[in-house]
């Protein structure tokens, strides 16, 4: 009675062509081929090449061990022609793979193995959030979407967490922790997003990671990332002096109240002082009685600054004191709000009625208000995700002299959908005295990402002596193109030979971008006795 017995391997290759395969190995195969060096030597090569990922093995070994331990002539003439160049490599990988799975070269596997594959492949499985990105004001609430997918074709069960907290959300509850995405449906969790109400306006990123979990292949992880913004709620408080002009005599102090007004529902600690880039003059001094002050939601505190002269400075003169409060925590930016206080400084003989002291009301001039600077990326580039582009996420800012830092204004903001192409955002920061500045830069969506052929398998229907007719569907899927035309050098339905026969599928999305991927079938006949 004779037994035909069907063998699928498939065999991925790098299309970046980044793996290069050292010269020392084909001097191995030469060697071989021709006898100088025995099995154990060209299986270490072989090793070099697995382990580097330059062979890529997607199999089960097969446990029967060979009738004979013979190498058939056509793999060593296989080896020699591929170290001379008269073949290429997916011929020589053939022979290697036929050698492996027929069990005459025996490859350990190992745990390290394993996971090198895992990790140099495409990924096991995905974890998409909806949304991705979320803006919310001081005490807002939101919830997002897990949806994980296994990408392996079989049951996965994946641990989902996030590790830790950013500081202005309540620890969010994913719920379920535990998911079991299938080879045919998608696992979904879910958790909150519950902005406190004492937090700082600003951007924050959140990772969000699921870990297979199982005790048969390597431990893997995968990480995605949620946006939050986080808008601030207008003006929280006041600043105000009981005092806006102030003259004193050199070798004296005076001293003058900053009045600050709580206009939000919560207490809030401030911080009082003078302006960052204030620098006071040669013999005078600035201080204050308190540097931090507490008020209550509604109500209003004060802080006593004082100005200190020595005898020997030099008169008269005048200069701005600008002052600032701003909230006693860790924001950035932090709300301040700011007011400028003139200080003239006067010695005995300059105060006769002939000398002019200069003051808001009798001449005095407000000192030129620089323009504010920006910062914006030079370019930013991002791949396409779908057929609308690519959500594009980019940092720009803004910083004044006088105003410390402002927040420029995008044509095209951060986290706009952006479309396959170029695409010139144009953002403008101003300050509070009407200075601005614009500046430009380019955002580039690509698509180099090629086409996803599915894993498949191909389906017996006969089979005689002389070999199997197989069938078989391939599918491909490209991010921007959707579903795309498949193409293989073998269609479904051929009758495949006794030996080995690689059919390679190849998909090509509009943008020119390849994929391919190959099923190996090897053919074998078993003669047994009655």
């Amino acid at each position: 009675m004779t037994l035909v017995s069907v063998i699928f391997i498939n065999i991925a290759f790098a299309e970046s062509g980044s793996n290069q395969i050292p010269s020392w190995i084909k001097n191995n195969a030469k060697w071989w081929a021709d006898g100088s060096i025995d099995d154990d030597s060209f299986t270490q090569g072989i090793q070099y090449l697995i382990k580097d990922g330059i062979i890529k093995v997607q199999s089960t070994i097969q446990e029967d061990k060979p009738s004979s331990n013979e190498i058939p002539s056509w793999i060593k003439n296989n080896a020699k022609w591929w170290a001379e160049g008269q073949i290429d490599d997916d011929s020589f990988v053939t022979g290697v793979e036929f050698l492996i799975k027929t069990g005459l070269i025996q490859l350990p596997i190992t745990n390290e193995n394993i996971e090198q594959k895992i990790n140099s492949n495409a990924p096991d499985f995905t974890i998409l959030l909806k949304p991705d990105s979320m803006v919310l004001p001081r005490g807002g609430y939101g919830e997002v979407d897990i949806t994980v997918k296994s990408l392996n074709g079989w049951d996965e069960r994946i641990w989902l967490n996030i590790p830790i907290p950013i500081g202005p959300i309540k620890y969010p509850t994913i719920v379920p922790k535990l998911v079991t995405p299938t080879s045919n449906s998608d696992a979904t969790a879910a958790f909150a997003v519950d902005v406190e109400e004492f937090s700082c306006p600003g951007q924050y990123r959140m990772a969000v990671y699921g870990m297979r979990n199982t005790d048969k292949i390597p431990m893997t992880t995968h990480y995605t990332y949620f946006n939050l913004e986080i808008l601030p709620t207008g003006k929280i408080f006041e600043l105000s002096s009981d005092q806006q002009v102030i003259t004193i005599q050199k070798g004296s102090s005076k001293s003058f109240d900053l009045k600050i007004k709580n206009l939000d529902k919560h207490d809030w600690g401030f911080l009082v002082d003078p302006a960052d880039n204030f620098r006071a003059p040669t013999g005078v001094k600035i201080e204050h009685t308190q540097a931090a002050i507490s008020v209550k939601n509604g109500e209003s505190n004060k802080a006593t600054i004082t100005i200190k002269t020595s005898e020997d400075i030099r008169t008269p003169m005048t200069f701005t004191l600008p002052m600032q409060a701003l909230t006693a925590v860790n924001c950035d930016p932090a709300w301040m709000e700011k007011t400028n206080i003139v200080v003239n400084i006067i010695g005995q003989e300059d105060s006769s009625d002939s000398d002019q002291i200069l003051i808001p009301d009798s001449g005095y001039t407000k000192p030129t208000n620089t323009k504010p600077q920006l910062t914006i990326p030079k370019q930013v580039t991002q791949e396409a995700t779908s057929s609308s582009g690519a959500v594009v996420n980019y940092n720009v800012s803004g910083k004044d002299t006088e105003d410390g830092t402002v927040t420029p204004s995008c044509d095209h903001p951060s986290g706009s959908t952006f479309p396959i192409g170029s695409t010139t955002v144009k953002c403008t920061v101003n300050d509070s005295d009407g200075n601005s500045i614009s500046g430009t830069f380019t955002v580039t969506v690509r698509d180099t990402t090629p086409p996803n052929i599915a894993a498949f398998q191909p389906t017996e229907v006969s089979r005689d002596e002389t070999g199997v007719v197989v069938f078989f569907e391939v599918t491909a899927n490209d991010l921007v193109d959707g579903n795309v035309p498949t193409s293989c050098n073998y269609p479904s339905g051929t009758k495949f030979p006794i030996g080995v026969t690689v059919l390679t599928c190849t998909a090509d999305d509009s943008r020119g971008n390849h994929a391919s991927r190959s099923l190996q079938l090897t053919v074998t006949v078993t003669e047994s006795g009655q």
